[in-house]
C-alpha cells in the first residue's frame, strides 16, 4: 500500500511529461518544424466517412424542410387560391357545378393530411418516421467520432516516441538501456495505434459498403408519400375548364339582373316611376334617371296619363295614405312584368343562399358516425322523425383519436390475417416479410401517437376493450416485433456465404455500439433485429443454437419498451455478455 502511494506522484510526473511532450510536438508540427509520420491512407478514409455523415445531415435538413415548411405551405396556398376563386362566384350559382366551384373543390382537396392515408397514417407522420430512421444512422455515425479522437491522441503519442527515439539514436553517446526502453514504448504505441486504426477501418468499410443502400427504407417512405400525394392532386384536378363562353346567355343574364335591380329600386321609391313614359326606354336612360338625386327646388314634370309606365297607374296622392303601385292594365300593349316578391321574401331568399354557400364546402368522410335508432321512432303526430346522425366526436382532437384508434384496430386485424395466410402457405416468405415489416412499423407509429395523446395505456387493454381475437397479431406485434422469417430459418444455400458475413458484421457492430455506451432502445433494437435476421438465414444452424434463444428474449424485452427508454447498466452488461457468448458459439459452429 505504501509503495503504491509512493509511486503515485511518480506516475503523475510521467503523465505530465508525456502531455508536455505531446504539446511540444503538436506545436512544432503546427509551425512546420516537425513532420509527423505519413497518414494519407487513413486520412482519406476518414474524410470520406465524415463527408458521408455531413451529407446525411444535409439530407435530414432538406427532408425536415419539406415536411415542416414546403408541403404545408403548398397545401395552404392551394386552399387559399380556391377560397379566393370561390368568392367570385355569384350566390345564384351555388351548388350548380360551375367551373369555379369545381376548381375550388379541387384546390381544397389538396391537403397533406386530408384523405392522404398511406399505410394507415398520413404524409406528415410518414415523413416524421423517415426522419427518425435517418437519425438512427446519423447518431450511430456520430458515435464513431470518439474513436476518431482517441486515434488522433494515439497517433500523436506514437509520433512523439518516434521523434524521441530518432533523437536518441542521433546522439553519439547514449545509454542502451534508455534507448531500449523508449523503443519498447514506441512499439507499444504502434500496436495501440494499429489496433484502433483497424477498428476504424472496419467501421469505414461497413458504411462504405452500405453507402448505396443504407437509405433505401427512408427513400421508399418518402417516395410513397410523394407518389400518393401528387396522384391525389392529379385525380382532384382531372377536369377541363372551357375557355369559350356563350355570349348570348351572358347578355340575357345581364338584362335579367338589370331589370331586377331597377324593379327593386322602383319598389323602394315608387315616385321615381310615376313620371316615366310607357315608351320603351333604354336601360342607360333609366339608370341615369335613378342615379339623379331628388331636389326640393324642382320636381320632375308630370306626363299625361296616357304615357304612364307599363304596369303602373297614376297614384292618387293623399296626406294620410302613401303612394302604392297600382294593378297592371289589361289593355297594355306590352306584357306586364312579373309581380315583385315582398322585401321580406327577398331577404329570406338571400339568407338561404348565403347559408347554402357555407354548407357547400367539401366535407371529409367521417368514420365515426352512426344513425340513431331513436330517430326512426314515430312522433306524437303520427309521423317519423328525420334520420339524425350522431357524431362520435365533438372537436378535431376527438376525431383524430377515433381515426388513430381505427388505424390501430385495422393494423392488428390485418396482421392476424397476414399471419394466417403465411401459415397456410398462401403467400411467399418474401411477400410475408415485406408486408409484416411494414405492419410492424405502422403499428409502432400508431401506438406511439396514441400513447403520446393519452388515448392508450397498453395494447392488452385495447384488445380486451374492443374484443379482438388476434393471438397471432399480438405475438407478432407486441411480443416479438419482427417477422417470423427473421426468427426461423427460410434461406437457401446460394446466399449462405453472404449471410455468414452479414451476421459476423452485425455481431461486431452491435457489440461496438454497446462498448460506446449507446443505451437507447430505438438505436439498439434495429441492430438486434438485423442481426437476428441474418443469423436465422444461415443454413445448417442447429435449431437448439445457444445464442438464438437469448437474442429472441432480448428482442421481446426491447419490443416491450418504449423507443425513448434506455437500458440500465445491468441490462447493458447482460446484453453484451449474451452477445459475446452467442458470437463465440457462432464462430465455433463455423469452424466445425
Amino acid at each position: 500500500m505504501s509503495g503504491a502511494l509512493h509511486r503515485s506522484p511518480k506516475k503523475q510526473r510521467l503523465s505530465w511529461k508525456l502531455q508536455k511532450r505531446r504539446l511540444q510536438f503538436q506545436l512544432l508540427t503546427n509551425f512546420g518544424k516537425e513532420l509527423p509520420a505519413s497518414d494519407d491512407v487513413y486520412e482519406q478514409h476518414e474524410q470520406r466517412f465524415l463527408g458521408l455523415l455531413q451529407k446525411l445531415l444535409e439530407i435530414r435538413k432538406s427532408l425536415e424542410h419539406y415536411r415542416i415548411k414546403a408541403l404545408p405551405e403548398y397545401c395552404t396556398a392551394c386552399a387559399t387560391l380556391g377560397a379566393d376563386v370561390w368568392c367570385v362566384v355569384s350566390v345564384g350559382a351555388v351548388g350548380k357545378g360551375v367551373e369555379a366551384e369545381k376548381f375550388r373543390h379541387a384546390m381544397c382537396a389538396i391537403n397533406e393530411t386530408k384523405e392522404m392515408k398511406s399505410h394507415y397514417f398520413n404524409a406528415d407522420e410518414v415523413l416524421s418516421g423517415a426522419v427518425r430512421f435517418l437519425d438512427i444512422h446519423i447518431n450511430a455515425m456520430k458515435s464513431v467520432k470518439s474513436q476518431i479522437e482517441n486515434r488522433k491522441r494515439l497517433k500523436l503519442e506514437y509520433d512523439c516516441y518516434e521523434r524521441k527515439v530518432a533523437r536518441l539514436m542521433a546522439r553519439k553517446s547514449v545509454s542502451a538501456k534508455l534507448l531500449d526502453r523508449n523503443r519498447i514504448k514506441l512499439e507499444n504505441a504502434r500496436e495501440a495505434l494499429q489496433t484502433v486504426t483497424f477498428d476504424l477501418y472496419r467501421v469505414y468499410a461497413k458504411y462504405e459498403s452500405e453507402r448505396d443502400t443504407m437509405l433505401n427504407g427512408e427513400l421508399e417512405m418518402v417516395r410513397q408519400v410523394m407518389h400518393g400525394f401528387y396522384a391525389k392532386n392529379a385525380e382532384a384536378t382531372n377536369f377541363v375548364i372551357p375557355e369559350e363562353l356563350d355570349r348570348s346567355a351572358v347578355e340575357a343574364r345581364t338584362d335579367q339582373l338589370f331589370k331586377q335591380t331597377v324593379a327593386k329600386e322602383l319598389e323602394k321609391d315608387p315616385s321615381r316611376g310615376s313620371g316615366v313614359s310607357s315608351t320603351p326606354i333604354a336601360p342607360t336612360a333609366i339608370a341615369f334617371d335613378i342615379l339623379q338625386p331628388p331636389t326640393a327646388v324642382c320636381s320632375p314634370p308630370t306626363p299625361p296619363k296616357s304615357q304612364n309606365l307599363t304596369g303602373f297607374t297614376e297614384p292618387q296622392q293623399s296626406p294620410e295614405q302613401p303612394t302604392t303601385p297600382a294593378e297592371p292594365k289589361e289593355a297594355a300593349e306590352t306584357p306586364p312584368p312579373p309581380p315583385m316578391p315582398p322585401r321580406a321574401s327577398v331577404d329570406d331568399d338571400l339568407s338561404e343562399k348565403l347559408r347554402t354557400i357555407q354548407l357547400s364546402r367539401p366535407k371529409m368522410p367521417q368514420l365515426g358516425r352512426f344513425k340513431n335508432a331513436a330517430s326512426f321512432a314515430p312522433s306524437a303526430s303520427g309521423g317519423s322523425q328525420g334520420n339524425e346522425e350522431i357524431k362520435l366526436w365533438k372537436d378535431t382532437k376527438d376525431r383524430r383519436k377515433f381515426e388513430d384508434l381505427s388505424d390501430l384496430y385495422a393494423i392488428i386485424k390485418t396482421t392476424e390475417h397476414l399471419e394466417t395466410a403465411y401459415v397456410r402457405d398462401a403467400i411467399t416468405p418474401e411477400e410475408y416479410t415485406e408486408a409484416c415489416t411494414k405492419l410492424i412499423s405502422q403499428f409502432k407509429t400508431a401506438e406511439t401517437a396514441l400513447r403520446m395523446g393519452g388515448f392508450l395505456n397498453d395494447i392488452e387493454s385495447f384488445i380486451a376493450q374492443y374484443r379482438l381475437d388476434c393471438p397471432r397479431a399480438l405475438e407478432r406485434l407486441v411480443r416479438i416485433g419482427v417477422p417470423a422469417t427473421v426468427v426461423h430459418n427460410t434461406t437457401n444455400r446460394k446466399t449462405d456465404s453472404v449471410n455468414v458475413a452479414q451476421t459476423v458484421q452485425n455481431f461486431i457492430t452491435l457489440m461496438d455500439v454497446l462498448k460506446l455506451n449507446i443505451r437507447a432502445v430505438d438505436e439498439i433494437q434495429p441492430l438486434l433485429s438485423e442481426m437476428m435476421a441474418s443469423l436465422t438465414q444461415v443454413s445448417g444452424l442447429p435449431p437448439d443454437f445457444q445464442g438464438r434463444d437469448k437474442i429472441e428474449g432480448w428482442l421481446r424485452t426491447l419490443n416491450g419498451m418504449r423507443a425513448s427508454d434506455e437500458l440500465d447498466e445491468d441490462q447493458a452488461r447482460q446484453l453484451s455478455f449474451d452477445l459475446e457468448r452467442a458470437y463465440s458459439s457462432f464462430m465455433a459452429f463455423l469452424n466445425k
